[in-house]
């Protein structure tokens, strides 16, 4: 599943792939081949970025291409069939450069008390 929301005055608005805009995320669920492409071409991203997260053994890690940045990290999810037993599962989170502008910590907002997200996760 493609879904593209935005933030708009404490408002989360969806957004078509026609009128994609500066600080956008785009959802992907369960993608197919198609929303897979589309993805890739709205982005712009490395097509190994945007597939990433497709593959259970994929590790954690941050990768920097072409200005964009991958951040992969495992999430848990609960076993339905076992409670109490989990699993984890690569979570894949593509900065472009359009939408780093937009997050806090870049040079929109010079402060001590902001820090450039990639240096947050190099940190971690």
């Amino acid at each position: 599943m493609l879904k593209i929301s935005k933030t708009l005055d404490d408002r989360l608005l969806e957004l078509s792939q026609d009128n994609i805009e500066s600080g956008a995320w785009i959802s992907l669920i369960k993608p197919t081949a198609e929303e897979l492409i589309i993805t890739e071409r709205l982005t712009e991203a490395p097509q190994d970025f945007v597939r990433s997260a497709l593959d259970p053994e994929e590790s954690s890690r941050i990768e920097i291409e072409d200005n964009h940045i991958l951040v992969l990290i495992n999430v848990p999810v609960n076993h339905e069939d076992r409670p109490g037993e989990y699993d984890t599962i690569p979570l894949g989170i593509i900065v472009t450069p359009d939408f780093r502008d937009d997050l806090p910590g870049t040079q929109r907002y010079p402060s001590k008390f902001y820090r450039d997200p990639v240096q947050i996760f190099q940190h971690l």
